[in-house]
């Protein structure tokens, strides 16, 4: 009888190897097929990542050869309350036109300084490293990202709060740096570029921020908030002929 048990044993060692067998190969193929999608994927990305690289060194070639001064655009909303345009924000694109600068006085009070790169995001966690014309050293500023999150992003802001721990410049250290130099530049994280942005006019720009304005002949003048239609004809018409009045072109969007 236990021959018979010796038999049946085997037959079903046999079946199960036959069985192991199949499955091995399948797990096989099943691996081999994940190895192939894995390798193939990170070539794409590769890929992706070299073509990134070539179009950011064409655009920063093509800026070098096209660079040239920008002028401070003016960003007015709309008040809701007295429905007058108040200057929310001013911005100055960088000779090369890979970035813009915008310094921004929002409704709540929040001040900030926008710095949109598009093409060369910042990563998470990341500062930026900037050099005024007129200083010997370069300055380490704390970035946010808008969204909130913390992965890269070309559009980020310099916060007007920072720990005084940090080591970071301060927020007012590098606005009024804005009004007394002429040039501020960069630093993109990919490489060693730098953007330059000119300076002249800023003063006038970031004087606008929480001011009334109306547009006159493609340009943004200051207007005091309480002042009627006849009294804002007679300032212009006076100003405009003395060029004494803070002027900054208008928004083109």
């Amino acid at each position: 009888m236990a021959w018979v048990f010796g038999i049946v044993a085997l037959i079903i060692a046999i079946i199960f190897w036959r069985v192991s067998l199949v499955l091995g190969g399948v797990a096989i193929v099943v691996i081999a097929i994940w190895v192939l999608n894995n390798q193939q994927e990170q070539r794409e990305r590769q890929q992706a990542a070299l073509d990134r690289a070539e179009l950011r060194i064409l655009k920063i070639q093509k800026g070098k050869s096209s660079a040239y001064p920008r002028e401070w655009v003016a960003h007015p909303r709309n008040d809701p309350a007295s429905g007058l345009g108040i200057v929310r924000g001013v911005s100055i694109t960088s000779d090369d036109g890979l970035c813009t600068l915008t310094v921004e006085k929002r409704l709540s009070g929040q001040e900030l300084t926008g710095v949109h790169c598009p093409g060369f995001p910042f990563p998470g966690f990341s500062d930026l490293e900037a050099k005024f014309d007129g200083d010997s050293n370069s300055m380490r500023l704390e970035l946010e990202n808008y969204s909130g999150s913390y992965g890269a992003s070309d559009n980020v802001y310099i916060p007007s709060k920072t720990s005084p721990y940090s080591g970071y410049t301060t927020y007012e250290e590098f606005t009024n740096g804005m009004v007394r130099n002429s040039y501020v530049a960069i630093r993109l994280p990919q490489g060693s570029h730098w953007p330059r942005f000119k300076l002249q006019g800023s003063s006038n720009a970031l004087s606008m921020l929480g001011e009334r304005v109306v547009a006159f002949e493609d340009r943004y003048y200051q207007v005091p908030m309480d002042a009627t239609k006849p009294e804002i004809r007679e300032l212009l018409e006076r100003d405009v002929a003395a060029s004494n009045n803070p002027r900054i072109r208008i928004n083109p969007n």
